[in-house]
This record gives structure tokens, sequence and C-alpha cells, in this order.
């Protein structure tokens, strides 16, 4: 079983509590759990992503140094968890490809070595805040344009339904998309994405308050 939280596109998050009923399931079922878990650093207020290895180490988890500490274009990522699940992703691996450059994979340990406690080192936590500081100009401006928009605890996207009165979310990107605003509609990620859209918190305030201007314009202005 494949599980990815928190959730690309939608930002759900999972508990101790869902972690533990799918590792019961596992064990009764005999299955892997492959915990996808890149997103765990990029959490707001309170709430701390749990690791699936914090519930049964029988299984493996995943995460990358694109999300972690922006390094997107390296493609750098790890797997830990249970040494025999481990050793056969190695045998997969050392025929598919031999690794990123060294000096990625220094950066990347380099990174790693900043964590000294359960809390998050300063390289992260900064980043963290300033999409904290985005995701709530923009869920806040899309409520005050009548968009009505959850806060997300986790992840740096907004997924969100289409307003009121829009029938179809590619049809509703179009729209956008003729006043230069580019969200991807939820039929991206599958059949089940249908009426929602993703915001991704990648640009900066000044322009996350541009597109809303634009956005008003589409849902509230003469221009449908």
């Amino acid at each position: 079983m494949y599980l990815n939280y928190p959730n690309n596109p939608t930002g759900a998050i999972a508990t101790k509590e869902f972690l533990k009923e799918a590792a019961d399931n596992a064990e009764d079922y005999n299955f892997i759990i492959v915990y996808d878990n890149p997103y765990s650093e990029y959490t707001y207020e309170d709430y701390v992503a749990p690791s699936l290895l914090q519930i049964d180490q029988n299984h493996i988890e995943i995460n990358s140094s694109s999300k972690m500490f922006c390094m997107t274009g390296f493609r750098c990522g790890w797997a830990v968890g249970d040494k025999d699940i481990i050793s056969g992703l190695r045998k997969v691996k050392s025929h598919i490809d031999s690794g990123c450059p060294v000096f990625i994979q220094k950066a990347v340990i380099k990174g790693l070595n900043e964590y000294k406690s359960g809390e998050k080192p300063i390289i992260v936590s900064d980043i963290v805040k300033i999409y904290e500081k985005r995701r709530d100009f923009l869920v806040k401006s899309l409520n005050d344009i009548g968009w009505n928009t959850d806060k997300p605890k986790a992840t740096l996207y907004v997924w969100t339904h289409i307003p009121e009165g829009e029938t179809n979310s590619m049809e509703f990107i179009k729209k956008l998309i003729n006043e230069g605003v580019v969200l991807t509609p939820g039929t991206g990620f599958g059949t089940y994405g249908e009426g929602f859209v993703r915001f991704a918190l990648t640009q900066p305030i000044e322009k996350l308050k541009e597109a809303i201007e634009r956005i008003d314009l589409v849902i509230n202005g003469k221009k449908k």
C-alpha cells in the first residue's frame, strides 16, 4: 500500500491512529506500506506530521530534499525502514541508475545534520514560516472575495472546491488563464478531483495579491 500524508494535492493529514489502523491491516493481510512523506516539515501551527515508523518499523518511509531543503531540481531522496525491504530496494535501484552526483548528496547530508533535536532547524523553519504567511494571506483573501476556502494544516498547497456557481474545474481554470492566473485543475490528479483546484504557495505575497485581484474579476466582476 502506497500512502502519502501530508497529502499532495489535498493537504490532508494523517493521525497516528490512522497510521496504526493501516499498519494493523498490513499485518492482518500481509502487505508492505510505502509511506511517502516529503511534506513532513511543511506543517503549521501546532501540527507535527507523524512518521509511519513511529507506529510500525516493518515498513518503509521515503522523503526528499526537494521539499525539505528547497532542492527541487537536484532530485535527491532517501528511504528508511525495514532492512529486508531496503535491501530489495537497493538491488532494484542498482539496476536503474548509479545515484545522484556526490556534491548533491553532501549538501543533503549537511542539511540533515542540522537536525539536532525534534525541532526543525532554522534553515527549514524559516522556509516554513514564509509558506505559512503565504497560506494565511491566500486563504483569507479568497474568503474575502467570497471563495470559501479552508486553511490546510500542512504542505505548500491549498486545495479547495471551485467557487459557487462554477460547475466544471477545467472550464473554470480556462477563465482564470484568460486573466493570467494559472491553477491546477483537480482532474489533473484523477477523476475524483473534479470540482476542485489546487493553488501552489510558491509565489511571493505580492504575486498572490495580484492573482487575487484577477480572480476577483472572474468570480465577481464582469469578465466571465
